[in-house]
C-alpha cells in the first residue's frame, strides 16, 4: 500500500505512522522536508524487501523509487505527488510535464519491471486539454499506458495515474473505490509474481552389507 499525501512530519508522527501500520507490516515515512502537507507513506508485509530511494532532482513534484525484491523478479515502483499548481510554488503544468518526461526517459531502458503511480493533480479525464494530449503523446511515444479511465476524487476527476508499459501483462484486477476515507480514491491491483524455484534434493539411502 502506497499513501501519497500523508501530511505526516519528519518529527512527532511516529503514533500516527504506528497507527496506519497493522501488524504482520512495515512502513517507511518520506516527509515534505519544508512546510507542511505533502509526503508518501508506503506500507508493506513484513517478509518483503523494499529499497526506498526519493528523487531529489524534481521541484514540480515529489517522488520516490520503491524497489521490491523478490526471489523471481524485482519490481520498481515510482510513487508520486504532485502538488496543486499556485502562484506561490510556480509549478506549472507546463514544468511539470518536462520533469515527468526526464523522469520516465530515466526508466526507459530499464530492464526491470516499472509502474509509476500517484496523486498527481492533473485532469487527465480533460481530453480537449493540450496538456493532456501532450502527455498521452509522450507516453503512447514510450509504449506506456495511463491505466486508470475513471474518476479517482469526489469531483469527478481523473487525479490519480497508474503508469505501466504497454506490454506489461503481469499486472490485472486495477480497481478504483471510493473507501470515504479522503476526497481521493482508492485504487488496488494485482501483481503476478511466480514463485520461486525449489530444487529437489533426492533422498539417498545407504545401504550397509554384513560381512559373513
Amino acid at each position: 500500500m502506497i499513501i501519497t499525501e500523508s501530511w505526516l512530519k519528519s518529527i512527532g508522527d511516529d503514533a500516527k505512522i504506528e497507527e496506519l501500520t497493522p501488524s504482520g507490516y512495515k512502513s517507511s515515512s518520506f516527509p515534505r522536508l519544508t512546510g507542511i502537507g505533502g509526503g508518501v507513506l508506503p506500507v508493506h508485509r513484513n517478509f518483503l524487501t523494499f529499497i526506498n530511494t526519493p528523487l531529489t532532482k524534481f521541484k514540480s513534484f515529489e517522488g520516490y523509487e520503491l524497489r521490491l525484491q523478490h526471489p523471481t523478479r524485482s519490481i520498481k515502483l515510482i510513487a508520486i505527488y504532485r502538488p496543486p499548481p499556485s502562484k506561490k510554488n510556480k509549478f506549472t503544468t507546463a514544468v511539470f510535464l518536462d520533469e515527468f518526461e526526464d523522469l520516465i526517459d530515466s526508466y526507459l531502458t530499464d530492464q526491470q519491471q516499472i509502474i509509476l503511480l500517484g496523486d498527481i493533480n492533473f485532469h487527465y479525464d480533460s481530453t480537449t486539454d493540450n496538456y493532456v494530449k501532450k502527455l498521452k503523446t509522450m507516453l503512447n511515444n514510450r509504449n506506456l499506458r495511463q491505466a486508470i479511465d475513471e474518476p479517482t476524487h469526489i469531483k469527478t476527476h481523473t487525479l490519480d495515474w497508474f503508469i505501466l508499459r504497454e506490454d506489461d501483462t503481469s499486472i490485472y484486477g486495477i480497481q478504483v473505490a471510493d473507501k470515504d476515507l479522503s476526497d481521493h480514491f482508492v485504487i488496488t491491483f494485482t501483481i503476478a509474481i511466480g514463485r520461486p524455484k525449489v530444487e529437489k534434493k533426492n533422498d539417498i539411502q545407504k545401504h550397509q552389507t554384513a560381512g559373513s
